[in-house]
């Protein structure tokens, strides 16, 4: 007997992160099909939100085909990027 192997899905899409004021936190949502609560999920995001003092935080699957994560703010300053490419892997 061999459990099954995992089923991974990776998808990308464009993402316009708000204004976030120092030391602020923004929750940030994302539709991904096929996403379920209880997956697993990973994300990468741009550089700049890193080089512009952000911290990302963990992703979790908040509904059917929806996940969010937490953006804060430790920068000294309000922040604005612009919109970048955050790839998200799910695996079931």
């Amino acid at each position: 007997f061999s459990a099954p192997l995992p089923r991974i899905y990776e998808v990308s899409d464009t993402i316009d992160l708000p204004s976030i004021a120092d030391s602020a936190t923004t929750t940030v949502t994302a539709t991904l099909t096929g996403a379920e609560v209880g997956d697993y999920v990973q994300i990468t995001y741009p550089a700049s939100v890193v080089n512009a003092g952000l911290s990302v935080g963990y992703p979790v699957v908040s509904d059917t085909d929806e996940i969010k994560f937490i953006v804060t703010n430790n920068s000294g300053g309000t922040v604005d990027v612009s919109s970048g490419n955050f790839t998200f892997k799910i695996v079931k």
